[in-house]
């Protein structure tokens, strides 16, 4: 089976990146005192901002890789990134709750932690509603079965949106997934991406048939006498 390492770096949270921004701004600090109240007031929530939209090109180049597997292959592939999505946002849901920390509470420009939790649900809830959307008959048995699984994404789904760090595109694409799995109400716009992605999956199937057939005639047959 694939590797499921380099997909699971996209899944990591922006924290190194925000750290980079805050060690430089810290050196101009050191460096230039003159310039002290610019380097105290970084705007983490807009650098969070940038860093984001960079992460959802990441996410967006993962599902195409994804796409791109053997169709025998893809669903334990799948099974795996929904295992480790689903046990990040349960981790950060326990934490956040155990630091009660609201989804509508000013952004935590002096926390790392709580930045880093808040980065974490952002992330892993808008991959968790690309994969949902593009491979629609795989999460909806899984969350129409696992309800502890369901009960997360309801949470991450409320969480992140509540937030106000999602942009327009990537907030349409989560209330697209709530609306899947039926967390709100359904669209007609749902109803197509749906017939879209089984009409992909059929013709998938369909070439991957065609190659299995092409590959047998040209297999050498011995005969028996």
């Amino acid at each position: 089976m694939l590797s499921i390492w380099p997909l699971l770096l996209i899944l990591t949270t922006v924290t190194a990146k925000i750290d980079v921004a805050q060690e430089k701004a810290s050196e101009l600090h050191v460096s230039q005192p003159k310039v002290k109240d610019a380097a105290e007031h970084v705007d983490h929530r807009k650098v969070y901002t940038e860093l984001f939209k960079l992460r959802r090109r990441e996410h967006s180049g993962a599902i195409e890789s994804i796409k791109k597997i053997d169709f025998q292959k893809r669903r334990p592939f799948l099974e795996e990134v929904l295992t480790s999505v689903s046990k990040i946002l349960l981790e950060c849901r326990e934490k956040l709750e155990r630091i009660q920390h609201a989804a509508t509470d000013p952004f935590p420009h002096d926390s790392e932690t709580l930045r880093d939790l808040l980065s974490k649900v952002v992330e892993n809830t808008a991959f968790f509603s690309d994969l949902s959307l593009h491979f629609s008959q795989f999460f909806e048995k899984k969350l129409a079965k696992d309800r502890k699984l369901k009960t997360t994404v309801v949470w991450a789904f409320n969480y992140a949106k509540d937030t106000g760090l999602l942009d327009p595109e990537t907030l349409d694409r989560v209330n697209l997934m709530a609306q899947q799995h039926e967390i709100v109400q359904r669209s007609p716009e749902l109803e197509e991406i749906e017939r879209e992605a089984y009409e992909e999956m059929k013709r998938k199937k369909s070439r991957e048939g065609e190659r299995e057939k092409a590959s047998e005639k040209k297999r050498p047959r011995t005969s028996c006498k």
